[in-house]
């Protein structure tokens, strides 16, 4: 998400509690399953962003083709990208995914 946020110049709110986190992982982990799931792999799920207008639209042929989407955030004016808890407070996030293009040094 950052990268395509960085790419297109703004930014976005991110509502921890709609992420999806697979039981398992918070069972295991639980300390550590929110951290992983933002950043411990781009094929975890994918991650898109669309028109409001579109929405219902884009549910509907998600349905139709039995893809289970969910609104886990919006993008924002600015180039911030914020992990927000269910009372509206950042969270702090940690690490990034891997980067592609990063060198190494």
């Amino acid at each position: 998400l950052g990268h395509l946020l960085h790419a297109s110049g703004v930014g976005a709110r991110v509502h921890a509690a709609r992420i999806p986190i697979a039981p398992e992982l918070t069972a295991r982990l639980p300390g550590e399953a929110l951290a992983l799931a933002c950043s411990a792999g781009d094929d975890y799920e994918l991650v898109f962003t669309l028109p409001p207008l579109c929405a219902t639209e884009v549910n509907e042929l998600a349905a139709q083709g039995g893809v289970a989407l969910r609104c886990i955030g919006e993008v924002v004016a600015g180039a911030e990208l914020l992990l927000l808890d269910e009372a509206g407070k950042a969270l702090p996030l940690g690490r990034r995914g891997f980067d592609h293009f990063h060198s190494g040094e």
